[in-house]
């Protein structure tokens, strides 16, 4: 699906496939869809891209600029966990998990303060690169990753991160 308005959105990512190996990466992978919310965001953003960068302006943690995956609350399942990952969940390959969409930078003072969603260059998995849940395939930053409970099915997954604090994992 490509949007007829400056062509803000696309299925397919620049993580569209499993890495070969991910020996040095900070990245769990998952495939998707599972299940993907759309919400009124999601709209704007087709009709009136906002977060979704501009081709003059790419996103500063991404690089990626329009078009996009979009696509920002999504379940999956892990199908490769990089090698750095610091796994404090203990995913492994096959689990069932909802993602927090977080792009952030890591360095600033609101990141270096642990407030990453107020992050200076902030964005969100889904709407400023780095692939979303209408892609074959994701890679996020394994911390945005959380492993769902086995009495949460993956289409509840899909919107769970979006409807509440992380601490619904628990």
């Amino acid at each position: 699906m490509i949007s007829k308005n400056r062509n803000a959105l696309t299925t397919r990512s620049k993580c569209n496939a499993p890495p070969r190996s991910l020996s040095n990466a900070l990245l769990t992978i998952c495939r998707a869809p599972a299940f993907v919310g759309i919400c009124g965001t999601d709209l704007h953003e087709y009709s009136n891209p906002t977060f979704i960068p501009s081709k003059e302006r790419p996103h500063p943690v991404t690089g990626e600029s329009m078009p996009v995956g979009f696509g920002h609350e999504f379940s999956g399942t892990v199908v490769e966990i990089g090698s750095k990952v610091q796994n404090k969940g203990g995913l492994k390959v096959g689990d069932h998990v909802a993602v927090q969409p977080t792009i952030c930078c890591f360095q600033c003072p609101s990141c270096e303060q642990n407030f990453l969603n107020c992050c200076d260059k902030g964005g969100f998995v889904g709407l400023s690169g780095g692939g979303g849940g209408l892609s074959d395939f994701v890679c996020v930053d394994g911390s945005f990753v959380h492993k769902l409970p086995v009495n949460v099915p993956l289409d509840v997954g899909g919107i769970v991160i979006s409807s509440g604090p992380r601490t619904m994992f628990v």
